[in-house]
């Protein structure tokens, strides 16, 4: 195991399944929303790991620099949704309850452009990116989940471009022991692939 994961080496089954509830949660919903949340809710907890990961996957999933970019100040940009606007909205109230009660507001602009279902994954997955965000800042030293994956497995083909910083650190428990169960989280699909324009025939045909 790399020094970037030692970290998490004294409980890797417990991190096994953390690990999985996160890159479930994930498939729940659109990768681009998906990275949306997980962004946001890395700056407003000054995750520099967290930003700098999943930033990168957006940019791999082909999401536009402009809307990565303006993040911080999505209610003054052209370049999101109302749908986007109410996510956003969303995962910035559930990250800041220390600052206080969430707005019925929000919850309202939230119900009109996601279903019930929808919600649930929404609280979700900002429930992961946040806790994922404790960890890394809380465990303290600068990880590069990208560089880390790679010495673990050998780009050998087109799938591997596509990075997932929580499969990363699978990967890497992984490693440190004998082997991975079958359907372990180092061994599922790496999420944001399953909506990828540039793979859905390559899914199709794996499928």
């Amino acid at each position: 195991m790399t020094a970037e994961f030692q970290s998490f080496a004294p409980l890797p089954k417990l991190m096994m399944n953390w690990i999985e509830f996160s890159l479930r949660a994930e498939m729940s919903l659109e990768p681009e929303l998906v990275k949306l949340i997980q962004i946001r809710a890395s700056q407003i907890n000054g995750c520099a790991n967290f930003i700098n990961a999943h930033a990168r996957e957006a940019r791999l999933l082909g999401m536009d620099d402009q809307r990565i970019d303006l993040l911080p100040a999505w209610r003054d940009a052209p370049c999101y949704s109302h749908r986007e606007r109410a996510l956003i909205g969303w995962t910035e109230t559930l990250t800041r309850l220390s600052e206080g009660r969430p707005e019925e507001s929000a919850l309202a602009e939230l119900r009109i452009h996601f279903s019930e279902e929808e919600r649930v994954a929404i609280a979700l997955i900002v429930l992961a990116a946040n806790g994922w965000n404790r960890l890394c800042v809380g465990f303290g030293p600068w990880n590069d989940f990208a560089a880390a994956q790679r010495r673990a497995q050998r780009p050998t083909t087109r799938r591997a471009a596509h990075f997932n910083p929580a499969q990363g650190i699978a990967a890497m428990l992984a490693s440190n022991s004998s082997s991975a169960p079958p359907g372990s989280p180092s061994q599922l699909a790496d999420p944001p692939r399953r909506w990828s324009r540039l793979d859905l025939s390559e899914i199709q045909n794996s499928c």
